[in-house]
């Protein structure tokens, strides 16, 4: 994707241009002390939390279903991208004509989240108020103590952090609550949003820590919680209760317990195998830093690693994206042009639906973006950007890496890693080893983010505000993302004790080659 700005608080603030043309409107000193203690009254009776048991009338859900909608389709450049705009209307009118009685937010949530995930676009979502999500940080709430795998549509427990000494490692879990876990599952990925048909990053989406966050908004379940798991070996079941924890405790225990679990802080890392004859290059996001000192970006990183790879004699590349959600695309196609011989094209278009955007309802409701690009109309009504980073044709970086590539990738590879992984394949630069990655191959929904309040619920839709069109065109389906040349399947004894098969499958083809 873009490198991904995101309007409000809950994200990373405003955008360097945004913030400029802010100062257009700041007010002098002494209209500041005028209206200072209005605006703190305003604020409070706007952005106030209320008792998620608080009932909302079908006058305020119906009216904040159409914030929803207005919103996605004022400012979502790809809205029917991958589904069409009948269909979409049709999901609408039924959303409207269910909302006949009264619901609490969460109850609202579970009925229009699968809505939301019909867009059918990873960078669009619907999330659960702000004063929620900080709640949930807190030793106030309890949570769903364990750390689970999906598995042929299947929940494993993978990490208790409960209790040390457990042994529920590995089981199956059969029900939750006497919810079957087929139930369970169902639920949440129909209200999880992920691009095109891709089911890889939907499942990632809902697993692990996701699964403990998303448990009580997308189900309803909640502490104590009593399971029904079955064992790997003997297939007998069993009845467990698990006291929920608080989620700070959870993550203290998981850090502990299993240290080994843990993600290195640096955005990308280089190893030499085999006297250098193979290498690893592990790009985490892109963005960030590769040092701990904070002073060095994947820029510097990628000239000094090319140079490495180049005075090894480096023979066979493993470039490791696994779990890459992201960031900015101008460090992609910086990777790209080692990685590429010849000339070639990012992106073949972006658009937008304007470059003034006002959304949502409310004096501090509403975001007021603009985009910092030169635009021009095109015949459907949509804007082409003419001026965004990545355009024209890109030429190779030196030192260019020119021997064998093997890309390891699965549903958490999203975004602008999804493109590096598109653009790979279209050229024909690599083998592409485990699960499908998690972006659609022609492109995304991103750049800039709207995060949209609803009014009365608080609900949080998130609205991407340009599409993006890669050159790689073909028999691909665009809905979909790069298929592994080498699928790998993990079962739950693999996760257990951390097997890295994506890894020794690319040590053992590099070694035989």
């Amino acid at each position: 994707m873009a490198q991904c700005h995101s309007v409000s608080n809950r994200f990373d603030g405003l955008t360097m241009s945004a913030r400029r043309k802010a100062h257009h409107y700041v007010l002098n000193r002494f209209a500041v002390r005028s209206v200072c203690l209005f605006i703190a009254t305003l604020l409070v009776s706007c952005q106030g939390s209320y008792e998620l048991t608080t009932k909302f009338s079908p006058n305020q859900l119906r009216d904040d279903l159409r914030v929803l909608r207005r919103s996605l389709e004022q400012a979502q450049p790809g809205l029917y991208r991958r589904t069409s705009k009948e269909e979409l209307d049709r999901l609408f009118s039924e959303a409207d004509k269910s909302l006949e009685r009264p619901l609490d937010v969460f109850e609202f949530y579970r009925a229009i989240a699968p809505l939301v995930a019909a867009v059918r676009c990873g960078h669009t979502n619907l999330q659960p108020p702000d004063f929620f999500v900080r709640e949930q940080d807190t030793p106030r709430v309890k949570s769903f103590p364990a750390l689970v795998k999906i598995i042929d549509g299947r929940i494993y427990i993978w990490r208790d952090l409960g209790d040390k000494n457990s042994r529920l490692g590995g089981k199956e879990v059969i029900a939750i609550n006497n919810v079957p876990a087929a139930q369970i599952i169902s639920a949440m990925l129909g209200a999880t949003g992920g691009d095109g048909d891709i089911q890889t990053s939907r499942v990632e989406r809902i697993e692990g820590w996701n699964f403990i966050k998303k448990l009580l908004p997308l189900t309803g379940l909640q502490p104590p919680f009593d399971l029904t798991v079955s064992g790997a070996a003997d297939g007998l079941q069993e009845r467990i209760r698990l006291d929920g924890l608080d989620i700070p405790t959870l993550g203290r225990n998981w850090e502990t317990w299993f240290p080994r679990d843990r993600r290195p802080s640096a955005s990308a890392g280089l190893e030499f195998l085999d006297g250098g004859r193979i290498a690893r290059l592990t790009v985490r996001e892109f963005g960030g830093f590769v040092d701990d000192k904070r002073q060095r970006g994947l820029a510097e990183f990628y000239q000094d690693a090319f140079r490495q790879l180049a005075a090894a004699g480096t023979e066979t590349l493993i470039l490791d994206l696994r779990d890459n959600n992201g960031g900015d695309d101008k460090l992609g196609a910086l990777l790209l042009r080692h990685l590429l011989n010849e000339p070639f094209t990012y992106f073949e278009e972006v658009v937008a639906r304007g470059t003034y955007f006002a959304l949502g309802e409310g004096l501090f409701g509403t975001n007021r973006i603009r985009l910092p690009y030169q635009t021009e109309k095109r015949g459907d009504g949509l804007y082409r950007l003419t001026d965004y980073p990545n355009f024209g044709l890109l030429q190779p970086s030196a030192p260019t890496f020119s021997g064998q590539i093997y890309v390891l990738m699965n549903g958490g590879s999203f975004s602008t890693t999804a493109e590096v992984i598109s653009q790979l394949h279209y050229h024909r630069r690599a083998q592409f080893i485990g699960a499908e990655d998690g972006g659609a191959y022609d492109g995304n929904n991103s750049g800039t983010i709207a995060a949209v309040t609803l009014p009365h619920t608080k609900l949080v839709l998130t609205v991407p505000l340009m599409s993006f069109y890669l050159p790689v065109g073909g028999s691909e389906d665009g809905s979909r993302g790069v298929r592994p040349d080498y699928p790998v399947d993990y079962s739950v004894g693999d996760y257990l004790i951390n097997s890295d098969k994506e890894l020794a499958l690319a040590l053992k083809l590099a070694r035989h080659e």
